[in-house]
């Protein structure tokens, strides 16, 4: 885009469509680096909020691009909301809509629903004889896909369990998921990369946890 071009032939490029739920991820992350120089600090905290929701449901939910393009649909219209919130009621009410970023929300269950109901019955889908290799394969790309590098997910701690650490509790804005599939520890230590993803996805460690 031409920002010296103040003709009406300009305009902004069109977006490209999610192809996953990494690039909802990536865009919600470069929105909350944006914001931290120009937003106050409680529109900071609502992108944080949907950020880590939208990564927390990418961790529970096979890859599915249809499903990303409805999920980022349906962050827009939370976003939209909280801007109209934002007009008509000032910032306090529109901090407000960050309580339907959850999974049983009415418009995201209607919408997980239809993705669910276009696609073919898995009963009409023969079983192919790998089907034990797909399925594991599935779930490695499922932990790491495009949200984290696979040298980076090898470094992530594991608890006593055999589960992967979830990191967005060392993060400043942690976690307020309990039930996830990921562990809820405090590492003896942290791999550079690892503190970097956090970084970058996070804004850092939190001030309990700097000194890993």
């Amino acid at each position: 885009m031409n920002l010296w071009d103040f003709s009406s032939k300009n305009g902004y490029p069109t977006p490209p469509k999610v192809s996953g739920f990494g690039d909802l991820i990536s865009s919600l992350t470069a929105l909350h680096k944006f914001g931290q120089h120009f937003f106050s600090s409680k529109t900071v905290n609502f992108i944080s909020t949907a950020k880590a929701f939208v990564i927390c449901y990418a961790d529970h939910a096979r890859p599915d691009p249809t499903m990303a393009r409805l999920l980022g649909y349906w962050i827009n219209e939370k976003f939209s909301l909280f801007r109209n919130k934002f007009l008509s009621g000032g910032l306090m009410e529109a901090t407000k809509v960050s309580t339907q970023l959850c999974r049983s929300d009415d418009k995201l269950s209607a919408l997980r629903d239809s993705s669910q109901s276009w696609k073919p019955s898995s009963a009409s889908r023969p079983c192919p004889a790998n089907a034990e290799t797909n399925i594991q394969a599935h779930r490695t790309t499922s932990n790491t896909g495009s949200r984290i590098p696979p040298d980076v997910y090898a470094q992530v701690p594991l608890g006593e369990d055999g589960r992967k650490l979830r990191l967005q509790i060392l993060s400043k804005p942690g976690c307020q998921f309990t039930k996830c599939s990921n562990a809820h520890f405090r590492p003896e230590s942290l791999a550079g990369g690892v503190k970097n993803m956090i970084s970058e996805w996070w804004g850092g460690l939190s001030a309990l946890y700097r000194d890993l």
